[in-house]
């Protein structure tokens, strides 16, 4: 995305940075495939939007868009009509710029202003099923299937080995009825957020859809672009264009629960982009572009609930900090919103010059262009903790089918897992730099051709302060003598993970060739290489240890048959603070880990081809028809789960236990207790993390036609 040929986008996410309005667009361009050796770092397209200038008399625009739920019908399945109001509005301005008596800027000097603003209202009606007046005070005896079973529910506390073979048991709360004497008083406060019901349900069984209501979404935007155009002689024009663009969005759709506590998240962008153009004439046929653009973002962000001290208000000891509400989910009932806060800005320096010289046939483009990137997030996910109940501590555990309730189990307080982030944010640095030759060659009257090579080198990203870990399954844990291990760049490897990729050669080769000679047939081609951006978050690294670290609390020696702890005691043990390196090569035992995979060294390849050909009829049709093709490599790949059991071993069963004995029995040390490892687990290659996830840079690809 370009606008004024500068970069416009932001680092970090590599999304939009700024988006001009209509009445500041000149005009834009769009190109794919084949594109002049110019443009990289995109594996599709470029778009490429010219601002306005000035011109010698002054011309100006206003205007409003609305739109007004007066002018709607009520939703088939609205209780009334959902309120909506969206007001869009604004104008501009440009010419010379005039100051009486001192300056009339006609055919040197011109302006252009721009502003708008946009005001976003919006109500959804949607259904829940919420938990009915009964089920909040404990009584689940009317608890149906959508066939009218009854589902029983037991009692977690009563859970004791088999005395009649393998597995657990427990016992069913009589009639079905949790007493009111057994409610977590934690999650007693929480009932406030979630609604009872107002309707009448679609399934008596189920209680479906037994409440009905509006939540609300509100956005606004406000923007402006001011550009100024200043011709020094015949043969040299300056430019300057700057752009700020304001987004805030409350994020109301993010949940249907109606407390904007357990909803909402409050975005702010505020975003700036700017470009300078000097354009030299030398003479008729050299010409020299020079361009510097900076692309920036500021976004703060925050869960509605922040600062409000909830976890100590619900009764949560000081064990659970008093960021945010905690965010809980039940099994069976809707999740809640956004619980993040942070802070997050980045910002992208791009220098940029071309020469153009023309000779004879030859139209020669020579150039480089040089980028500098920042990326810093300070990112809470969950700033108060996560805490799941799952229901599976209120069923029978010899036979979990149509038993159990999440609700139950959240009314006792029973955890099944929770998990807790700390925070110390991340700084993200590259540069890239580029060299590129471009020929368009006018051969004939019939025939032009496009040739065009680039070079790109772009530095891996790094974390400006080493901040990043990995986990290396092929290195031996001094503390524990067992393969797989933590390291840390800076001590254990470089400052990437990645070497330095040299050989980024871009080939851009296009034809256009009249077929019949008197423009009526044409034929066009080419092939082309683009290299994308590596700079965005897939090439970031795991900064786990550093900007965050995960404490995952989970039942004692991990049987999900037993809770993790109660609501009301808060966390059971002090969640890791990230201490960085200090963290050693034991760190994060018991949980999972992230094993970012170096392979052949390759950034990420596009390579395009296409061939058309376009034909006029008589009466002015003009019938086109076009091949293009995209195929991409060495994309990143992950999420592969590197510590699964194999699954031709999973007919086993239980079996499995007395088929594989564990060399890693008893070995664990710190996050696991010493507890022992069951046997079947021999078969995953690191018994002692719960996970090895596994991303590859390169590994990844596709094809497109």
């Amino acid at each position: 995305m370009l606008v004024d040929g500068g970069n416009n986008n932001n680092a970090f996410l590599a999304d939009l940075n700024v988006n001009p309005t209509v009445d500041a667009v000149e005009e834009f361009k769009v190109q794919s495939n084949v594109m002049s050796a110019e443009f990289g770092f995109t594996a599709g397209g470029v778009v490429n939007m010219v601002t306005k200038s000035g011109t010698n008399g002054f011309h100006g625009t206003i205007y409003e868009f609305f739109r007004n739920d007066a002018m709607d019908a009520r939703g088939a399945f609205a209780a009334s009509k959902e309120p909506f109001r969206y007001n869009q509005y604004g104008g501009s301005l440009g010419g010379p710029v005039y100051i009486p008596k001192i300056y009339h800027g006609k055919n040197r000097t011109f302006f252009f202003f721009n502003a708008e603003e946009w005001r976003f209202s919006h109500n959804r009606s949607n259904f829940l099923t919420v938990p009915t007046e009964q089920m909040r005070r404990g009584d689940f005896s009317q608890l149906r299937d959508a066939n009218g079973n009854p589902i029983p529910i037991y009692d977690p506390a009563t859970t004791r080995p088999n005395p009649n073979g393998s597995g657990f048991i427990r016992d069913q709360f009589a009639g079905n009825v949790i007493q009111r004497s057994r409610f977590d008083a934690v999650s007693v406060n929480m009932l406030q957020f979630y609604p009872t019901p107002n309707r009448a349900p679609s399934n008596p069984f189920t209680n479906s859809n037994n409440w009905i209501g509006q939540v609300s979404e509100t956005r606004d935007m406000q923007q402006w672009t001011v550009k100024g155009d200043h011709r020094f002689t015949d043969s040299n024009n300056f430019q300057l264009r700057y752009s700020y663009y304001k987004h805030f969005n409350d994020n109301g759709y993010f949940s249907a629960y109606p407390d904007p506590n357990m909803r909402n998240r409050l975005d702010n962008y505020a975003n700036r982009n700017a470009v300078l153009t000097d354009t030299h004439t030398f003479s008729p046929s050299l010409l020299n572009e020079f361009r510097s653009s900076i692309a920036r973002q500021y976004f703060p962000f925050q869960a509605y609930s922040y600062g409000q001290d909830w976890p100590q208000k619900l009764g949560l000891p000081s064990s659970v900090p008093g960021y945010t509400l905690p965010r809980v989910q039940i099994s069976g009932l809707p999740n809640p919103g956004a619980f993040s806060v942070g802070l997050r800005g980045n910002q992208t320096w791009q220098f940029f010059d071309m020469i153009t010289t023309i000779r004879g046939g030859h139209t020669l483009k020579a150039g480089v262009d040089h980028r500098l990137q920042r990326a810093n997030n300070y990112q809470r996910e969950v700033p108060s903790g996560a805490f799941n109940f799952t229901g599976g501590l209120t069923n029978n555990p010899l036979s979990p089918a149509g038993t159990g309730n999440g609700f139950a189990q959240f009314l006792l307080g029973a955890v099944s897992n929770a998990t807790f982030n700390a925070y110390a944010g991340e700084s993200e640095h590259a540069y890239s730099t580029s060299l590129f030759v471009q020929d368009d060659w006018k051969l004939s009257r019939r025939l032009n051709l496009n040739l065009g090579l680039r070079w790109d080198y772009q530095q891996w990203p790094v974390e400006r302060h080493n901040g990043l870990s990995n986990f290396n399954p092929s290195a031996t844990n001094p503390n524990t003598g067992l393969a797989g291990r933590i390291e840390y760049a800076g001590l254990d490897y470089g400052r990437s993970r990645l070497e330095p990729a040299l050989t980024d050669f871009s080939p851009r080769i296009g034809f256009a060739y009249d077929l019949s000679g008197n423009s009526k047939t044409v034929i066009r081609g080419g092939y082309s290489i683009f290299y994308p951006t590596t700079f965005y978050r897939d090439f970031f690294g795991s900064t786990a240890g550093f900007a965050n670290t995960a404490t995952a609390y989970n039942p004692p020696g991990n049987n999900s048959n037993l809770p993790a702890f109660q609501f009301k005691d808060g966390l059971p043990f002090p969640y890791t603070q990230p201490l960085g390196a200090a963290l050693g090569p034991s760190a994060f035992l018991g949980q999972g880990v992230g094993w970012d995979q170096p392979s052949d060294n390759k950034t990420p390849r596009s390579q395009q081809w296409g061939l058309s050909i376009q034909h006029e009829f008589p009466g002015r049709w003009l019938v086109d028809a076009a091949y293009s093709a995209n195929k991409t490599d060495h994309l990143v790949a992950g999420a592969y789960d590197f510590n699964q059991l194999d699954p031709q071993y999973l007919s086993l069963g239980l079996a499995l236990q007395n088929q594989a004995p564990n060399p890693y029995a008893g070995r664990i040390p710190g996050a696991l207790g010493g507890a022992t490892i069951a046997r079947s687990q021999l078969l995953k290659p690191f018994p002692y993390y719960t996970a090895v996830t596994v991303r590859n840079p390169h590994l990844g690809s596709s094809v497109y036609h």
